[in-house]
């Protein structure tokens, strides 16, 4: 059995920056390993993309496009303190990385 991380909802919008093009879409739910974007067309399976958050961006790869909307893997697991962040979650950080990674993002109830 494949392990499948566990997701969060949320409805962030968000910034994608693939080959010179920008998008704009909304996070729609949110895990430590990827993401799926809502409101975008024009991407393929493989696509090298930058997904900026306030405060930040992580590069990361398309894995799936369905009309509107795509799965993203991060580069990089994001860090606990960055995964709270964006679930808006209280954590133990700096005033500076609160601003930086939560301003503008809310959970879905």
């Amino acid at each position: 059995m494949k392990y499948r991380s566990l997701r969060w909802p949320c409805d962030h919008p968000v910034k994608l920056v693939a080959g010179g093009r920008t998008f704009a879409g909304t996070l729609r739910n949110v895990a430590d390993q990827g993401a799926m974007v809502v409101g975008v067309d024009g991407l393929a399976p493989g696509d090298r993309v930058r997904l900026s958050l306030p405060g930040g961006a992580i590069d990361t790869e398309v894995r799936w496009v369905v009309p509107g909307r795509c799965g993203l893997r991060f580069d990089r697991p994001l860090l606990p303190a960055e995964l709270a962040a964006v679930r808006g979650q209280a954590v133990r950080m700096s005033a500076g990385q609160r601003r930086a990674w939560g301003q503008g993002l809310r959970e879905l109830p």
